[in-house]
């Protein structure tokens, strides 16, 4: 598999080092910042908040992420703040009984040759923030933009500081001020009618019920399905925390809660009075939950400015609901290509075709991958009635056909999910591009002719 080594840093003589600037430091922004650095560039990320987050809930990372991170040089050290689940099981909201069942270990490593993991958000961030700043990426905590000169390729912000540089890059999340800037508009992103809860329990807890063990023993992923929601738990790392994720109904007129806020669980307990008693007995056990707003953006047209020197990418660009468990994904897969391409280019007057090379690979890729995660939670949380039944029937007694109900249950677009390579997929656009093939672009790829 290429990777993107200490050993590639080092340009030949008419290459350049760019001087690229990262607004935002979450999943999309360190993992390109250590991309872009190990590409041999000098790199700033600018945070908005003061501190790095310490409340978050777990994350997944399957086989096409941890291949994106393996790329990136970083899996090692994610991999010591996660853990290999066993399968993704998808039960019954009522009852607990098995409608269909994914295993991961080994088929994961043994099909896709890359692990699927899980862990806690902010120790994933932290291990990949460490990682940045041990390149030599500097991270710039509280600062607050006033405005992007997108022609100019440069930032100011509140406190009078101005940054300059080659190329600005957009990975402040959903809510995202550089999209709104962009758009010379506000952009703020929508509900989408339920409110995320989060819960974690210690693995000493666990083991005092017998009928708990298996989710700690048995490390896998329970995923209830039912009217209006899911639920979804798992071992998120090595001290063998169980985190358990769900949704609430709740109207779209509501107000928006981007950032996690602590709750009792007063209202999630209402909610799932009537699911399975194992998962009832999870949420008896919580003492608090974390509560946040599930929010989408719609499809942008443009991630680019037309100067050529600013692209959105991760969630600022194509934020998805998390029904297919890709959105961290899709954040280290942009990651890889954007910085495969930038390590190949030569000149500063690349910068542009490079972006729009890159636009052209991902959207085809992240698109459809959103819009199916926003279909998909009409499948997990249909209200009980024939329709109800006859996916339960379905996934209980049916082989995965074209258009299963459960994508990652259909081995087809499983594949085509999870054995995405972003590094090949840079190459080759590369090649094409400077074969002169690759339409919208401004012909900087003759430089590089000029200069054999």
């Amino acid at each position: 598999m290429p990777v993107m080594t200490e050993a590639k840093r080092h340009k030949s003589n008419d290459q350049k080092e760019f001087d690229i600037l990262i607004i935002g430091a979450g999943i999309a922004g360190a993992t390109t910042a250590i991309g872009l650095k190990r590409a041999g560039h000098n790199v700033v990320i600018l945070e908005r908040m003061p501190e790095l987050p310490t409340i978050s809930e777990s994350i997944q990372i399957p086989p096409n992420g941890t291949r994106a991170l393996e790329q990136l040089g970083v899996l090692t050290a994610v991999s010591k703040h996660a853990i290999a689940l066993n399968d993704v099981s998808l039960r019954s909201y009522s009852d607990g009984s098995l409608l269909g069942k994914l295993e991961l270990l080994p088929h994961m490593m043994e099909r896709y040759l890359s692990p699927y993991l899980a862990s806690q958000r902010v120790a994933f961030l932290k291990s990949i923030e460490d990682e940045a700043r041990k390149l030599g990426v500097q991270i710039e905590l509280g600062c607050m933009i006033s405005s992007i000169d997108f022609e100019g390729a440069s930032v100011n912000l509140i406190d009078g500081r101005m940054f300059n540089g080659d190329l600005i890059i957009g990975c402040d999340g959903a809510l995202s001020q550089c999209r709104s800037l962009l758009l010379r508009r506000p952009d703020p992103p929508r509900h989408f009618g339920n409110k995320i809860f989060s819960c974690e329990f210690s693995q000493e807890l666990l083991l005092d019920h017998e009928d708990l063990r298996d989710l700690i023993d048995l490390p896998g992923t329970p995923c209830w399905i039912g009217p209006g929601s899911l639920c979804i738990g798992n071992v998120v790392h090595e001290n063998k925390t169980f985190n358990l994720i769900g949704g609430l109904e709740e109207p779209m007129t509501n107000e928006v809660q981007t950032h996690p806020q602590l709750s009792d669980m007063e209202e999630v307990k209402v909610f799932f009075k009537n699911w399975d008693p194992t998962l009832r007995k999870l949420l008896d056990l919580a003492p608090f939950c974390i509560k946040w707003t599930l929010t989408a953006i719609p499809d942008l047209h443009q991630w680019s400015h037309p100067a050529g020197k600013f692209i959105l990418l991760g969630d600022s660009a194509h934020a998805m609901i998390p029904y297919l468990g890709q959105g961290a994904a899709q954040c280290m897969e942009d990651a890889v290509v954007l910085s495969r391409l930038l390590e190949q280019a030569r000149h500063r007057e690349q910068i542009p075709d490079v972006l729009t090379v890159f636009e052209d690979i991902r959207k085809p890729r992240v698109l459809p991958l959103k819009r199916r995660s926003e279909e998909m939670r009409d499948v997990y949380c249909m209200q009980d009635g024939p329709q109800q039944a006859e996916r339960d029937r379905q996934l209980r007694d049916m082989e995965p056909y074209a258009d299963y109900p459960i994508p990652w249950l259909d081995p087809e677009y499983l594949s085509w999910m999870y054995s995405y390579d972003a590094v090949r997929e840079a190459d080759d656009g590369w090649k094409k591009y400077c074969e002169g093939k690759w339409p919208g672009t401004r012909g900087a790829w003759k430089l590089n002719r000029m200069m054999e």
